[in-house]
């Protein structure tokens, strides 16, 4: 399991979840020895923020105590309606230094072997090559939300980093899964604010038309995977991945299914690479 530097809301995500988790914390890359870690209380995105088109994509975010203000913290201010129309202006970033980088667009740093944020010393950081998200996800209905990555180097495997094997079309329909990840430890919480150790929660999986039809799995109830946890794996009782958890949708839960149409996918892309 790792998290990405992505992470908008599993409810309402412009971008396909990441088949692995989301970094919501902010820059907690390499050298993290002076950077404060604050967590987000509360997450106000514009109420009129359109995914499609990117119109009002802006949001504000309430933390959870102060900022110390430092040599290399600081305030940046905003501009008014008396300061006139800007033409030279600098941005700054963590993102890709290429133009080119097609198809993923955006920079990934995977982080390995993670279980606690505050003990990172054994951890395995290594940088996104590409990433391919599927060509057919659709940002409305989430329907084939699913992303491979490919690697800039060789995964160590070890007692804390090992592979899920993924179903496969004989291995039948499963019930009882387990949903892992970082996110929200509450349904209420609806501000981001994750947990800092790897958690997991039992789901089981109902007989839902619209889910079936789209190539998706559906559980409901009190627990399930909350925001931060899309593109978690849905491991079910023989210790396989059927899915990958996806977005919330009023009282359920929806996951992708890993479906013969994703697998031909995930096979050609891998070959492809």
């Amino acid at each position: 399991m790792a998290k990405f530097i992505q992470d908008r809301s599993m409810e309402a995500s412009p971008l396909p979840s990441q088949v692995l988790q989301s970094l919501t914390r902010s820059a907690r890359f390499l050298k993290t020895k002076e950077i404060q870690s604050v967590d987000v209380e509360k997450a106000f995105p514009h109420k009129d923020y359109n995914s499609t088109d990117y119109i009002n994509d802006v949001m504000i975010l309430k933390l959870s105590s102060k900022v110390k203000f430092s040599k290399t913290v600081k305030a940046i201010p905003l501009a008014g309606q008396n300061d006139g129309s800007p033409k030279s202006c600098i941005v700054s970033g963590w993102g890709s230094t290429s133009k080119e980088n097609e198809p993923g667009q955006r920079s990934y740093r995977v982080l390995l072997g993670v279980h606690d944020y505050s003990k990172t010393k054994e951890i395995q950081s290594i940088d996104v090559e590409i990433a391919f998200p599927h060509k057919d996800y659709n940002p409305s209905n989430h329907i084939n939300d699913v992303m491979i990555l490919k690697l800039s180097s060789k995964v160590k495997f070890s007692e804390t980093v090992k592979a899920i094997p993924l179903a496969g079309q004989n291995d039948g329909s499963p019930k009882s899964c387990i949903v892992s990840g970082w996110g929200s430890t509450s349904k209420e919480n609806k501000s981001g604010r994750m947990s800092d150790v790897l958690m997991e929660v039992n789901v089981t999986l109902i007989d839902n038309e619209f889910c079936k039809s789209n190539g998706m799995y559906c559980s409901e109830g009190e627990v399930g995977p909350r925001i931060g946890d899309s593109g978690g794996p849905l491991v079910c009782e023989d210790g396989k991945a059927y899915g990958v958890v996806s977005h919330s949708f009023q009282d359920s839960y929806r996951y992708t299914m890993i479906s013969d149409h994703i697998m031909t996918w995930i096979v050609s892309t891998i070959k492809n690479a």
